[in-house]
């Protein structure tokens, strides 16, 4: 299979960062190879943001209140350090929040769902889908992947349609003391046929000591939660360095709060799925 190599070196002035890591990555169509496209959009800051005001919850369990998450974290491998996470989903729309029109000017309304490793060290190896709601009501959908904070989101040209089923799998490569500097992504669009992987190298170290599958609001700051079907993730499993199996039981349920005062709550199911419900 042909590949394709890219050195992430920061290109924007206006953010003046230099990217770290290497990557090679292919994409194929029914298993026939097709041209990869990446974009990386303008960097924004997404570290978790706990918010202390309390939150009801619908279930028993530790809870975690944030103003961008909404999901649940794995905190505590069973033996030895996370290495592999897997969630499937389907791609839901997006809308204004309730009473509120859409987006103005430049604005808008940005909404990821990924599988992740780390985050409890400042770095995270992410990846999954995402959409934008600009001004006239104009939906973008896409795949993306992410080290953060080496690189911003960077999105891929792969077919993505409302109510796609998408399987993404994270593995960290050659972790070695509960931390990895690289690791391999696969998103399957299991309704279209298309299959993206890349192999990421030579990246700021990520602690294995979580997995987490989230809903993210990016622009939390500016703009509320916006208003979503319910993302459903099933099947999510994360697999540790000594070879256990791990899924939803005993994670963290995550509650995102929104700036217009609207909860969006993480709903347990069965060790295997679970939901974010807005």
């Amino acid at each position: 299979m042909k590949t394709f190599t890219l050195f992430s070196v920061g290109a924007s002035l206006l953010f003046s960062r230099a990217l770290a890591g290497q990557q090679t990555y292919s994409m194929t169509h029914n298993g026939v190879e097709v041209p990869v496209v990446i974009k990386e959009l303008p960097w924004i800051d997404r570290k978790l943001n706990f918010n202390s005001s309390a939150s009801q919850s619908k279930r028993d369990g530790p809870i975690s209140v944030t103003t961008n998450w909404a999901g649940a974290i794995q905190e505590s491998p069973v033996a030895g350090d996370f290495h592999t996470i897997i969630a499937d989903w389907r791609v839901n729309g997006i809308y204004p929040p309730p009473g509120v029109g859409p987006p103005t000017g430049s604005d808008e309304y940005f909404l990821v769902e990924w599988v992740g490793l780390g985050s409890d060290c400042g770095v995270i190896f992410q990846a999954g889908t995402g959409q934008t709601l600009t001004q006239g009501g104009g939906l973008q959908q896409f795949a993306w992947w992410e080290w953060f904070p080496d690189n911003a989101i960077q999105t891929i040209n792969m077919p993505i349609a409302y109510m796609d089923k998408f399987r993404v799998k994270l593995t960290a490569t050659n972790p070695s003391n509960g931390k990895a500097t690289g690791g391999v992504v696969i998103i399957e669009n299991e309704t279209q046929g298309v299959t993206f992987t890349l192999t990421a190298t030579d990246h700021t170290e990520v602690c294995l000591n979580n997995a987490e599958w989230i809903v993210e609001n990016v622009r939390n700051t500016a703009f509320p939660w916006p208003t979503f079907e319910n993302v459903e993730f099933t099947e999510c499993e994360a697999f540790t360095t000594t070879g256990a199996q791990q899924g939803i039981t005993g994670t963290t349920a995550v509650h995102g709060t929104s700036i217009d005062g609207r909860t969006v709550v993480s709903e347990y199911q069965d060790n295997e799925d679970f939901y974010v419900q807005p």
